[in-house]
């Protein structure tokens, strides 16, 4: 048992009670509000994961255009200095078109927990949208470590989005633990 501060009378109370002993400001309140606000940024950081490749497809689609790509085959010459890329050999795109189908459902599972009113259904998808994050992030990261290698760590911004959902499934699990309690 610890003891926390009244918000109200500033006495310190147990942080199990209900009501405070003293002035009677009711705690359970102050719970719900904390939980809510965890479910409010996990939701928020569920939509932003979703988003964040997009914009990262439309930037490197305009660098790609601006660069002047051919077919994933660039040569350019310089002073007798040749440069290739092969695009095509640092990762495999199915791969990555599968890690990207699970953070759609990973997004929709976030998108029910945050709607959803049965509190016992809200910690069973938060759990289930925990796993699945921790397992896509991995399986991104052991799939995609050659590619970030050998772009000296600049691709690795791809695994933002599995942070963020990360950091969203614990939220979620926080803010749906004491959901209507």
């Amino acid at each position: 048992m610890a003891l926390i501060k009244c918000p109200e009378c500033g006495r310190d109370i147990s942080d199990k009670a209900e009501v405070c002993p003293n002035c009677g400001m009711a705690l359970v309140r102050i719970k719900r509000q904390k939980h809510g606000k965890d479910l409010f940024i996990a939701h928020w950081l569920n939509i932003i994961a979703f988003i964040f490749p997009g914009i990262l497809i439309v930037i490197s689609d305009l660098f790609a255009y601006f660069i002047g790509s051919n077919n994933g085959n660039t040569n350019k010459s310089n002073n007798g200095v040749t440069i290739s890329l092969d695009s095509g050999s640092a990762f495999n795109s199915d791969l990555l078109n599968i890690i990207m189908i699970v953070g759609a459902l990973i997004f929709i599972i976030g998108i029910l927990i945050y709607f959803l009113k049965s509190a016992r259904l809200k910690i069973t998808l938060s759990i289930i949208y925990l796993i699945m994050a921790i397992s896509d992030f991995a399986f991104l990261l052991v799939s995609m470590a050659l590619a970030i290698l050998m772009t000296c760590g600049i691709l690795s911004v791809i695994l933002i989005p599995g942070i963020l959902q990360i950091i969203a499934g614990a939220k979620f699990i926080s803010g749906s633990k004491n959901y209507g309690a």
